[in-house]
């Protein structure tokens, strides 16, 4: 048996953000994860307030040394293709740039993936005295009037222990353990739109410079995705797959194959080399659970509440997924962006 003051439940961002910042105030913490949050591709990036907070415990010259410049904020554009025409471009008004230069420390350009993040925060943790475990899966807990009793499994060997806490917190994302057992629903839950995530490397800086300073959705007859950078090289990307012909109502897995297409097709060159990691089929979903503690226990992050990317940046976009007309029919409609 183990006792600890807080128990953490999913190393993600929001997880070991959270036990970062108990363990810089002398909380005795431990975080579990059935998983290695570092195995994969970074699947968000950071905003300002995000790094305000790592700032605030310290944290301003680990995050200058990681971060880089990324695109102006709020400012877009649409493109035929990567190596095509800009059909429209949005921005902010003068104004709002001005006043978002100067309400923080943090240049509003500074960008850092989920990926980098995260991997500070479990440097940080560590050092200062949290504990942390991957491959432990948290399978069962009870709550009495002095304590969180858990049982956690050892994912590789099967063996089974016992964690007391006085708290527990679940940041085991949209469809974790914790706020099942606890009999939590999330009954506003709403689809917005379904769609595939792709990440892959290839080099198109050279191919599309406006990396540097904008966003970049991709429309022509063949797909409408995103062109995100992930890197200050310009080798690392994320594309939002939403539309192209043909595409299934219901949430669909792609092949690597047809991945590769439709990534060829937003590109504009099909001899540019694409090294695709990985393809995901999800939902873009916005809810909020109907607790968000009970007695000893928290829900946090995606456990409490789920929004789309469009809504995970702290501003607006239009939701690439929402309202938009099918590409069969998009040569007669008018866009707009905001």
């Amino acid at each position: 048996m183990e006792r600890y003051e807080v128990v953490v439940a999913g190393a993600g961002p929001v997880g070991l953000s959270t036990a970062l910042f108990l363990a810089d105030r002398g909380v005795r913490v431990l975080v579990v994860d059935k998983r290695d949050p570092l195995d994969g591709p970074p699947r968000a990036s950071t905003t300002v307030r995000t790094l305000e907070l790592f700032r605030a415990i310290g944290l301003g010259p680990t995050l200058d040394r990681v971060g880089w410049d990324g695109p102006l904020p709020m400012r877009s554009m649409v493109k035929d293709s990567a190596v095509g025409a800009v059909l429209h471009r949005a921005a902010p008004p003068p104004g709002y740039v001005e006043r978002l230069d100067a309400c923080s420390p943090v240049d509003s350009r500074r960008a850092m993936t989920q990926y980098e993040l995260q991997r500070i925060a479990l440097t940080e943790l560590r050092r200062r005295g949290g504990q942390v475990r991957f491959g432990a899966e948290l399978v069962e807990f009870a709550v009495d009037a002095e304590a969180v009793r858990a049982r956690v499994t050892d994912v590789g060997t099967g063996r089974e222990y016992q964690v007391v806490s006085s708290y527990l917190v679940g940041a085991d994302g949209a469809r974790g353990r914790v706020r099942e057992l606890l009999g939590v629903d999330m009954p506003d839950r709403q689809v917005d739109a379904r769609l595939n995530t792709a990440f892959f490397r290839a080099d198109l800086r050279s191919l599309m410079p406006e990396s540097a300073t904008h966003a970049c959705f991709i429309r022509n007859e063949q797909v409408y995705c995103t062109l995100f950078a992930k890197g200050a090289n310009g080798d690392r990307w994320s594309s939002h797959i939403m539309d192209y012909p043909g595409k299934p109502a219901e949430l669909t897995q792609l092949s690597s194959e047809q991945t590769l297409r439709l990534l060829h097709a937003a590109v504009g060159d099909d001899t540019v080399p694409i090294d695709l990691i990985e393809c995901n089929a999800w939902e873009a979903a916005i809810g909020l659970a109907s607790a968000l503690r009970r007695d000893r226990v928290f829900l946090v992050g995606d456990a409490a509440h789920v929004q789309s990317s469009a809504g995970g940046a702290g501003h607006e976009h239009r939701h690439p997924g929402r309202a938009q007309p099918r590409l069969e029919t998009r040569r007669r409609a008018t866009w707009t962006s905001r």
